[in-house]
C-alpha cells in the first residue's frame, strides 16, 4: 500500500517539476552566486492542466520571491523551451548559504535548495554539506519497500534528472561525487540525481581548503616595502653613476 503511494507522491512530484539544474559558485567569506533552472514539460501546459504547481509555474512569480529577500540580490532571469520541456532560469547572489535557504523556505523552491551548512573540520578545511529530499518520511521509513519496487520506480522516474554543480574557492580534498564529475583544476563538483532517487533524502558533500585571505593591512605593507626598496635601489644606481 505504501509503495503505491510513493508512486503516486512521485506522479504528483513529476508534474510539479521534472528536471532541475543548479550551478553555484562559493567565495571563502561564504557569500556567492547561484543559478537554478527548473522544467516542466510543455505536454502539460497543451493539455490545459490548471493545477497549482502549473500556476506557479511563471517567471514574474518567481523573481518576485526573491527581490526583497534579506541578503538576496536578483541578477536576472529567462524563460526557454528545451528537448519538450519548458524551462525558467534564475540567478541570485547571496551573502550567506542560511540566508539563501531562508529566502526559499516559504516557496516551492524549498526543497530544491534543501539543507546547506559550511563547518570547519578538525584539520582547518572546509566542510560543505547539503541535504534534498521531496520524498515523504512515512514514506522513506516504509521497510516493505524492496528491490523490485526500487526498480520500478527508476524504470518510471529514472530519465528525469536533478544536477547540480558546485564551484568551491579552496582545493578539493574529498567529496561523495564519483571521481568523473571532480574537476579539481576549476574546484568544481558535480552531482546528478534521478527524479527516483529524491523519494529518499540524498546528502551531497565536498571539503576544500580554506583560502588564504590577505588582509588589507598586509598588502599595504607589503606595498609600502616594495617601494622603499625600489627607491634604495635607485638611489643606490645613481650615487653609484655620480662616483664614476
Amino acid at each position: 500500500m505504501k509503495k503505491l503511494l510513493m508512486f503516486s507522491l512521485l506522479a504528483l512530484l513529476l508534474i510539479s517539476c521534472i528536471e532541475y539544474r543548479e550551478k553555484m559558485k562559493l567565495n571563502s567569506d561564504g557569500s556567492g552566486e547561484i543559478t537554478f533552472a527548473i522544467g516542466v514539460s510543455e505536454s502539460l501546459f497543451n493539455m490545459g492542466t490548471q493545477s497549482e504547481e502549473l500556476k506557479n509555474f511563471d517567471e514574474n512569480k518567481i523573481k518576485e520571491n526573491y527581490t526583497s529577500k534579506k541578503g538576496i540580490k536578483f541578477l536576472g532571469s529567462k524563460t526557454y523551451s528545451q528537448d519538450g520541456n519548458k524551462f525558467i532560469e534564475v540567478k541570485l547572489a547571496f551573502e550567506s548559504l542560511q540566508l539563501l535557504m531562508e529566502s526559499s523556505k516559504d516557496s516551492a523552491q524549498q526543497s530544491l535548495i534543501g539543507g546547506m551548512s559550511l563547518t570547519e573540520d578538525a584539520n582547518g578545511n572546509i566542510v560543505f554539506t547539503r541535504k534534498i529530499s521531496k520524498g515523504d518520511k512515512s514514506v522513506q521509513n516504509d521497510s516493505t519497500s524492496d528491490a523490485m519496487g526500487n526498480g520500478m520506480m527508476e524504470m518510471m522516474f529514472g530519465q528525469y534528472k536533478w544536477k547540480y554543480e558546485l564551484t568551491v574557492p579552496g582545493k578539493i580534498i574529498s567529496t561523495n561525487a564519483v571521481s568523473n564529475d571532480i574537476d579539481n583544476s576549476a574546484n568544481t563538483i558535480k552531482w546528478t540525481m534521478s527524479m527516483a532517487s529524491l523519494s529518499k533524502p540524498q546528502m551531497m558533500t565536498v571539503t576544500y581548503e580554506k583560502s588564504a585571505k590577505l588582509s588589507l593591512t598586509l598588502i599595504i605593507l607589503g606595498c609600502i616595502f616594495i617601494i622603499l626598496l625600489a627607491s634604495a635601489l635607485y638611489f643606490s644606481i645613481t650615487k653609484k653613476k655620480k662616483a664614476e
